[in-house]
C-alpha cells in the first residue's frame, strides 16, 4: 500500500471493494475510489472477468488518478458511466456509485488518443482522461490556373479552381456506455492559388498587355472555375469602305393598311419612286481609313484595307466632271444595279391614253407601263417592268415581269406577273461558272498556240495531248451549259429584250459549231471572243433586272387565268371559274365558285362553293407547309394540303386547314 491509495483487482466490484477495505485497513464510510478498469471475459464473452480498483483514505488525494473521485454510498444510486460525441469532442461522464465507467471503441478514418496512446482495442475512460481524435486530410484534386487566350487576341481569361480535399469528422452521438464513433467523410474547397501563382502563370502564356491587377485579385477571391477577364486588349478602328448614296427611293415603298380599317384602297398598295431631269440620284462617299489596335500579347493588330467605291451613270443619266454624282437627264423611275460598282440609270415610264385594241395593236415595252383604259379583246400588253391597267381586262393577255394591278374586272383573260426578277437569279450562276469555262479555254488556246501548234495532228502526243482533252472536256461542259441556260429561258415563258434573247441563242449557236468541227483544230479566237461577248451581254441583263414584287391585283375575275410570282389577291366582288396560281399567297375578299386556286404559301377566301341542291366544284391546294383559310366552306369543294385531302359534303364556317407535326391534315 502507498501513501496515496492502494490498486485492487478482483472478479466483481463487489470483492474489490472487500478487498481494498481489507488492505486500508477501514470501513466502508472511510474510503473513496475510483473504477480503472471493468474487462468482460475473454472471446465470445468466456473466461475469466477483471475490475481494477484504485481506492484511498477520505482526506488524501490519489497521486495518479485521472478520473472523478466516488464517495462509497450505502443507499446511494448505482449508474454507469457514460460517453457522447458532441460537436466533434468526445464528452465522458463518469459512473455514480458501483457503475461501471463508459467504454470507448476504436473507430476506421480516424485517430483516438487517451492520454497521449493511440487507441487500439476498446477501453474504459473517465472525465480525467484526456481525450483527442486525428483525423488524416486526403487531397481530392489540387487548385490549378488556366490561361486561356481569345481568338481575336483582345482578351485574356484566367479559370481557378480551389484545392479540393476529403476530411473525415466524426458524427455526434448521444450519450452512451459504449461509444463505437461514426465517422463521416466531407469535400471542402480551400483557396490556395495566390495572385502571384496567376501573374506567372499569365506571363507563362505571353499575356504582356492590358493586365487589370483588381481582375486578377477579384479571380483570386472567387476561384470559382469559371472564366475571368484578367487582360484586355485594344480592339482595331475599322475604316469604312467607299459606298454610294442613293438620294432617291428606287423600290416601291409598300402602303401598310391595317386590318379592319374603312375605306381601305387595296389598289393603293405601293407608292412608285419618280425623279424629274436634273435631280441628283446618286453621291459617291470616300472611304475612311481605320486604326491599328493591339494584343494582349502585344502584337499590333491592323485594321482591315479599305476600298474605293466606283459610281456609274448609265441610260437617262450624268456622270459629274468629279465622278461623285450622277444626275437625271430625263424624267422616269430610278434603277440602281452592279457588282463591284453602282450604276444608276433612269427608265422612262409608258404611259397609253385609252384602251389597248385594235386601233393601238399590241404594248410591249421594257419599262413599266400604265394604261389609262382597258385591255380588250385579242390585246397583248406585255412589260419587263410592272402593268397598271385603269380600267378592265377583257379577253386580254398581259404579261409583266413585275406586279399586275388591274383596277376593274379580268374577263376571259390570261394574266401573268414576276419571272423576271426569278429568271435572272436562276441564270447567275449558270453565267458565272460559263465565265469560268471561258477563262480556262482562253489560257489554254495560248499555251497551245504559243507552242507554235495551231494546228493539231491526229495522233497528239506529250503535253499537247493533255492540253487538248482537257480542253475537250471544258468545251463539252460549256455545251452543257449554254444548253442549260436556254432551258431556264424558255421554261420563264419571260420574253428578254431582243439583244439578249440573241445573246443567249449565240451561245448555244456557236458551241455547237465548235463542237461540230471535232477536235482535230482548235476553236478560233473569233469564236471564243464572240462567247465572251455573248455571255457578258446576258450578264448584264441579269443585273439590271428589276427586283419586282409579281403580285397580281384584281377587282373581280371570271374565267380567266391568273399566274402570280408573288401574291394574288381579288379585292372586290371574288373570281368565277377561275386558275389562280401564286408562288406566295393567294387572298379573295368576297366568293369563289368553281376552278382552282393553288399558292405556295397560303390561301385566304371569303366563301368557297355554291349553296344549294347543285354544288359547285371548287378545289383549292397548299404544300405541307401552307394554310388554307375560308368563312364559309360549301359542300362540293375539295381542299388539298400536301399529301392529304378533304371534300365537304356540308356547309362549314370559319375553315382553318393545315398540317399538324406529324403531318395529319388537320380541319377546324
Amino acid at each position: 500500500m502507498s501513501a496515496d491509495g492502494v490498486l485492487v483487482r478482483a472478479g466483481t466490484m463487489e470483492e474489490a471493494i472487500e478487498k481494498a477495505l481489507r488492505v486500508l485497513q477501514a470501513g466502508p464510510s472511510e474510503v473513496e475510489y475510483e473504477v480503472v478498469r471493468s474487462a468482460g471475459g475473454g472471446l465470445f464473452g468466456l473466461g475469466r472477468s477483471e475490475v481494477s480498483l484504485r481506492a484511498w483514505r477520505k482526506g488524501k488525494v490519489a497521486g495518479t488518478a485521472q478520473g472523478t473521485r466516488h464517495g462509497h454510498q450505502d443507499d446511494g444510486e448505482d449508474r454507469d458511466g457514460r460517453v457522447e460525441v458532441k460537436e466533434g469532442r468526445i464528452v465522458v461522464y463518469d459512473p455514480k456509485g458501483c457503475g461501471k465507467p463508459a467504454t470507448i471503441i476504436p473507430a476506421a478514418g480516424i485517430t483516438i488518443r487517451v492520454n497521449g496512446e493511440e487507441l487500439v482495442e476498446p477501453r474504459a475512460v473517465t472525465g480525467r482522461d484526456s481525450i483527442t481524435i486525428e483525423a488524416e486530410v486526403q487531397e481530392v484534386a489540387p487548385g490549378t490556373v488556366e490561361v486561356t487566350i481569345g481568338r481575336d487576341r483582345l482578351t485574356a481569361e484566367v479559370r481557378i479552381t480551389p484545392r479540393r480535399i476529403a476530411r473525415p469528422f466524426v458524427r455526434d452521438q448521444e450519450p452512451q456506455t459504449t461509444l463505437h464513433p461514426v465517422v463521416d467523410m466531407e469535400e471542402v474547397s480551400e483557396k490556395v492559388v495566390t495572385v502571384e501563382d496567376v501573374e506567372a502563370a499569365i506571363e507563362r502564356k505571353g499575356v504582356v498587355f492590358g493586365v487589370d491587377r483588381q481582375a486578377v485579385e477579384s479571380a483570386v477571391q472567387a476561384a470559382d472555375g469559371l472564366p475571368h477577364v484578367v487582360a484586355k486588349g485594344i480592339p482595331p478602328v475599322e475604316g469604312e469602305d467607299g459606298f454610294v448614296e442613293h438620294l432617291v427611293e428606287l423600290k416601291p415603298v409598300p402602303v401598310v393598311w391595317e386590318e379592319g380599317e374603312d375605306k381601305v384602297d387595296f389598289w393603293e398598295r405601293y407608292r412608285f419612286p419618280f425623279v424629274r431631269s436634273g435631280e441628283d440620284l446618286a453621291v459617291l462617299h470616300p472611304p475612311i481609313r481605320g486604326t491599328p489596335g493591339r494584343a494582349v500579347t502585344g502584337e499590333v493588330l491592323p485594321p482591315r484595307e479599305v476600298r474605293e467605291g466606283i459610281l456609274r451613270a448609265g441610260d437617262g443619266a450624268v456622270l459629274s466632271g468629279d465622278g461623285t454624282k450622277v444626275v437625271a437627264a430625263r424624267d422616269g423611275k430610278p434603277v440602281s444595279y452592279g457588282t463591284g460598282y453602282t450604276c444608276i440609270e433612269v427608265a422612262p415610264v409608258m404611259v397609253h391614253q385609252g384602251n389597248v385594241d385594235l386601233a393601238s395593236g399590241h404594248l410591249r415595252f421594257n419599262g413599266d407601263i400604265v394604261v389609262r383604259g382597258d385591255v380588250l379583246e385579242g390585246a397583248r400588253v406585255e412589260a419587263r417592268g410592272g402593268v397598271t391597267v385603269l380600267g378592265c381586262a377583257a379577253g386580254a393577255a398581259i404579261k409583266a415581269g413585275g406586279a399586275v394591278k388591274i383596277k376593274g374586272s379580268v374577263v376571259n383573260s390570261h394574266i401573268r406577273a414576276g419571272g423576271v426578277a426569278g429568271l435572272a437569279s436562276r441564270l447567275r450562276p449558270v453565267l458565272e461558272a460559263i465565265g469560268y469555262a471561258l477563262t480556262f479555254l482562253e489560257l489554254a488556246m495560248q499555251a497551245a498556240t504559243s507552242s507554235g501548234q495551231a494546228v493539231v495532228p491526229g495522233a497528239a502526243r506529250g503535253q499537247l495531248a493533255e492540253l487538248l482533252r482537257l480542253l475537250g472536256l471544258r468545251l463539252r461542259e460549256l455545251d452543257r451549259l449554254a444548253t442549260s441556260m436556254q432551258k431556264l429561258i424558255s421554261e420563264a415563258g419571260v420574253e428578254l429584250p431582243p439583244e439578249v434573247a440573241d445573246a443567249a441563242g449565240s451561245l448555244a449557236r456557236v458551241m455547237k459549231s465548235v463542237l461540230g468541227s471535232g477536235l482535230s483544230k482548235l476553236p478560233s479566237l473569233d469564236a471564243v471572243g464572240a462567247l465572251r461577248a455573248s455571255a457578258k451581254t446576258v450578264t448584264e441583263w441579269t443585273e439590271r433586272a428589276p427586283a419586282a414584287d409579281g403580285g397580281i391585283v384584281v377587282a373581280y375575275a371570271q374565267n380567266s387565268v391568273l399566274e402570280s410570282g408573288g401574291d394574288i389577291l381579288v379585292a372586290e366582288k371574288g373570281c368565277y371559274n377561275c386558275n389562280l396560281s401564286a408562288a406566295e399567297g393567294v387572298r379573295v375578299k368576297g366568293n369563289v365558285r368553281g376552278g382552282e386556286i393553288y399558292a405556295s404559301q397560303r390561301v385566304h377566301v371569303g366563301s368557297i362553293g355554291t349553296p344549294g341542291e347543285w354544288p359547285c366544284s371548287s378545289v383549292i391546294r397548299v404544300p405541307a407547309g401552307g394554310e388554307i383559310r375560308a368563312g364559309i366552306v360549301y359542300p362540293g369543294t375539295t381542299i388539298h394540303v400536301g399529301g392529304e385531302s378533304f371534300a365537304f359534303d356540308s356547309t362549314r364556317f370559319d375553315v382553318r386547314a393545315y398540317l399538324d407535326d406529324q403531318g395529319v391534315l388537320v380541319i377546324r
